[in-house]
């Protein structure tokens, strides 16, 4: 019947997918393995065995790191400007919207004081993206400097690699995390290199501009200053989103999430917290995410194994350095970068 060649037709695209960069003989031990576990009633338990195991053989190249993350957007606090962005842009990396000849999103700079939560949004876009789109999205976090070698010629070939990788695991969300490090060096390379960096780079703002493949680019940095203009022109990124210090409302939303997750907490429990009254104390300190969420953290381990109450999340945000007091300077530059171009 055509609902069972349908069927079939699905269970084939998705070993295909699955498989994608392994050999012939690797793919039928894994499904043989697969089917002997699982059973073909539990077919889709055997491609991801399949996956699974491309991915822990890609992870020992040290090319790229692949990934399925779970992480969603009631798990992320504020950034209301961001998440709204991609659910506006959701239809846009539909089948449908493919077979229309609209073209497909190509990438994103986030960039933001640290700790603003932009490596767990670029995993929640991943995450996101399989909800909407029909298509199960990968994850892979890639370092320009796992393809450097000091032998003549190797550094380009394990490009090429790394590359194919991210063609091969598409669609794929593909996060170069502090890319403004991993494009250093861009315009002395010549003299240090003997041209090695500025060919890689370059190599890859080609790859960017050119890809045919369903990879989605997220550069994440804490200064995009440092970011060469070619890196992040039209073409090869679609955007820049500025990820700023929580506003107020943003640190009551944080410190809750924090707060079920860590505490396990109760909704009749969560009423013994004024979060407002622990988020303006966190606001005035001008608390990030991550500091928010250390909070919650230190409190838990100082106080095991008895309740955390408020007076415990009081005098742990005490002890807590945030990054806007410790990486002032560097903060500072940030949000007047920002301002500047009209982005905050």
């Amino acid at each position: 019947s055509s609902s069972k060649k349908s069927c079939v037709g699905g269970r084939t695209k998705g070993i295909m997918k699955a498989a994608a960069g392994l050999t012939l003989n690797e793919a039928r031990t894994l499904m043989r393995i697969g089917m002997e576990a699982y059973g073909s009633k539990r077919f889709d338990q055997v491609i991801e065995n399949v996956w699974r195991a491309r991915n822990k053989q890609i992870a020992a190249i040290g090319l790229v790191d692949v990934a399925r993350p779970s992480d969603r957007w009631d798990e992320i606090g504020d950034l209301p400007h961001v998440k709204q962005y991609y659910k506006d842009l959701a239809p846009a990396f539909s089948l449908e919207a493919t077979r229309a000849g609209v073209p497909r999103p190509r990438g994103a700079l986030f960039f933001g004081p640290p700790g603003t939560a932009k490596s767990k949004v670029a995993k929640a876009v991943s995450a996101y993206l399989s909800e909407v789109s029909g298509r199960r999205w990968n994850y892979a976090d890639v370092d320009i400097g796992q393809s450097m070698s000091k032998w003549v010629g190797e550094s380009e070939r394990l490009q090429d690699a790394q590359l194919d990788v991210l063609n091969a695991i598409s669609p794929v969300v593909a996060r170069f995390d502090e890319a403004s490090m991993q494009f250093s060096g861009y315009q002395s390379s010549g003299e240090t290199d003997a041209g090695s960096m500025a060919r890689k780079n370059q190599k890859i703002l080609t790859w960017m501009a050119e890809r045919a493949h369903d990879v989605y680019v997220i550069f994440t940095t804490n200064e995009p200053w440092g970011l060469q203009s070619l890196a992040t022109r039209s073409g090869r990124l679609d955007t820049w989103l500025y990820f700023p210090l929580p506003s107020l409302e943003g640190l009551v939303d944080i410190l809750l999430i924090h707060l079920k997750k860590y505490l396990k907490l109760t909704a009749t429990a969560l009423k013994l917290f004024d979060l407002r009254e622990i988020a303006s104390e966190m606001f005035r300190r001008r608390f990030s995410g991550s500091d928010v969420e250390q909070t919650v953290i230190r409190a838990l381990q100082t106080t095991f194994p008895n309740p955390v109450q408020q007076k415990h999340i009081m005098a742990s945000l005490e002890q807590i350095r945030p990054s806007a007091l410790t990486m002032k300077e560097q903060v500072a530059k940030t949000e007047k970068w920002a301002k500047e171009r009209g982005l905050a």
